[in-house]
């Protein structure tokens, strides 16, 4: 970029005053900016989609439910009663193909309940990672590898202190890359609208 900005203002008289030859150097960088900011904005997570799989109506919602359900979880009417996903749709590779973090927001117990991401195939999703005994505030963090975004979730009771765990992409699958006791700075995917009880998650 620097090279090609360069050779553009070549192109103008010598004589231009260096006032003008900054102000045409910065426009040319707002050109290179430009596509920088939409493919950035392409990653915008979308909003929280909450599913109840009792009464799951679309297609979408359907394909969630069987991807995170258990066999027990289907064929016990209560715990498929009130079985409901909270989910949000984010590009955590940079394909521009949007992944889902999606977490079971039903009963769980007091150690808290599992997190998936899935990646959307025909026909449905596959499991990319799972997770279980998960909490809320679930966090996406800036930093990559392998192309793939870190992120975070806190984890406790049930006899198990609280912390987070930051989870970091090994080129194969998500793995732990370390606990801290403080909420890790990045964007909060599923945030904490529930707390905690003997029986899992209660919405507040």
């Amino acid at each position: 970029m620097v090279r090609l900005t360069r050779a553009i203002i070549l192109l103008f008289p010598t004589a231009m005053k260096p006032c003008a030859r900054r102000f045409l150097t910065i426009c040319i960088s707002m050109l290179y900016c430009v596509p920088a900011c939409l493919a950035q904005r392409a990653e915008t997570i979308s909003p929280v989609r909450v599913t109840k799989c009792f009464r799951a109506r679309s297609t979408i919602d359907r394909q969630l439910c069987r991807a995170t359900m258990s066999k027990f979880d289907r064929e016990d009417y209560e715990t498929y009663k009130e079985f409901e996903l909270s989910s949000r749709e984010v590009d955590l590779n940079g394909d521009r193909r949007a992944e889902v973090i999606a977490w079971i927001s039903s009963w769980g117990g007091t150690s808290g309940q599992s997190l998936y991401i899935l990646s959307k195939q025909r026909g449905g999703y596959r499991k990319i990672w799972t997770g279980d005994s998960t909490w809320t505030p679930i966090i996406l963090l800036r930093s990559r590898n392998h192309h793939w975004r870190d992120f975070a979730f806190q984890q406790g009771g049930g006899g198990v202190e609280w912390s987070f765990i930051t989870m970091t992409y090994n080129g194969r699958k998500y793995l732990v890359a370390k606990t801290t006791m403080t909420q890790p700075t990045g964007e909060i995917v599923i945030g904490k609208g529930w707390k905690h009880s003997t029986f899992g998650p209660i919405a507040n």
